[in-house]
C-alpha cells in the first residue's frame, strides 16, 4: 500500500480560491487530492473551514504561515491551526541583507521551534533559492539547520535546481531534516526556467518520489506557478495524474 499521500499547495490555484474558496477546495477534493496545503484562508473561521475539510475528506498537508504572523500572531496562528488539523506549520519566505539578519531570523526560529514541538506540531522552512546564492560561500539553509537543528524543512526542490545546486545531493547531505517535499516541474525556455506539468520538464521526479518513499516522508505537495496551455485547475488535475503514475 502506498504510504505518500499528495497534497496541492493551493498557491496554484489563487485566482480560482481568490474567486471562490470553498468551491476550489471541492474540486480539489473531486480531482482525489489525498490533502491541501495552505497558503492563506481566505476569511474563513477555523471551524468553519475545518468542517468544509471534513465534508471533503481532504487532510491538511501543512500551511504556510509568515514570519511576521508568528511574530506578532503566536498564539492566535497556533490556535487556528490546532482547530483546522495541521500539525506542520511552514515559514515560506525570509530575505535578509547581511548574516546578522540571517541570525536574528535563526534566533526566533529556534524559539518557536521548541514552542511549537512542545505543542506536538512541527515547524518548517520553505526555501526559494536566493538561500542559496545571496551571500557568496553561503548556504544559509545549511547555517539554518545548524543554528536550529531542530527545524524540519520543506524542500522546494524546483527552487533548489534553480539556484545551481544539486539537488538530490543536497537531499542526501540532509536528509534528516527534510520531511516535506515540494514537487515542481521546471521548463527551460529561451527566456530561462519556469514552473509546467509534471513529466513536461527537466526535473528528477522519479528520484524525488524514491527519495521520499525511502526516508518515509509522507506528503509530496504539487505546486506550479506558471502555466503554458492550461488553466491552474487543469494542471492542477495533470499534475496529480502524473505523479500518480510515478509513485
Amino acid at each position: 500500500m502506498n504510504e505518500i499521500k499528495i497534497a496541492l499547495q493551493l498557491w496554484s490555484i489563487k485566482e480560482a480560491c481568490e474567486e471562490n474558496f470553498e468551491d476550489s477546495l471541492r474540486k480539489v477534493a473531486t480531482m482525489g487530492y489525498d490533502g491541501v496545503e495552505f497558503a492563506g484562508y481566505y476569511g474563513l473561521e477555523a471551524t468553519t473551514l475545518k468542517a468544509l475539510l471534513d465534508e471533503n475528506e481532504l487532510q491538511v498537508a501543512a500551511s504556510h504561515i509568515s514570519y511576521d504572523a508568528l511574530k506578532n500572531n503566536f498564539e492566535e496562528v497556533i490556535a487556528y491551526e490546532k482547530t483546522i488539523g495541521n500539525q506542520n506549520i511552514v515559514v515560506p519566505f525570509l530575505q535578509a541583507d547581511s548574516l546578522d539578519e540571517w541570525y536574528t531570523y535563526f534566533d526566533n526560529l529556534k524559539v518557536w521551534q521548541e514552542e511549537i514541538t512542545a505543542q506536538g506540531m512541527n515547524l518548517f522552512y520553505h526555501n526559494h533559492a536566493h538561500e542559496f546564492t545571496q551571500i557568496q560561500g553561503k548556504d544559509m539553509m545549511k547555517e539554518m539547520l545548524i543554528a536550529v537543528p531542530n527545524l524540519l524543512v520543506e524542500l522546494d526542490t524546483y527552487w533548489v535546481k534553480y539556484a545551481g545546486v544539486d539537488v538530490l545531493n543536497w537531499l542526501k547531505d540532509h536528509q534528516i531534516s527534510v520531511r516535506l517535499l515540494h514537487i515542481k516541474e521546471m521548463l527551460e525556455t529561451a527566456k530561462g526556467y519556469e514552473s509546467t506539468e509534471i513529466g513536461n520538464g527537466i526535473m528528477p521526479i522519479e528520484d524525488l518520489v524514491n527519495f521520499a518513499k525511502n526516508q518515509h516522508i509522507e506528503w509530496l505537495i504539487i505546486e506550479q506557478e506558471a502555466f503554458q496551455n492550461n488553466k491552474p485547475l487543469e494542471s492542477a488535475q495533470i499534475n496529480l495524474q502524473q505523479l500518480n503514475k510515478i509513485i
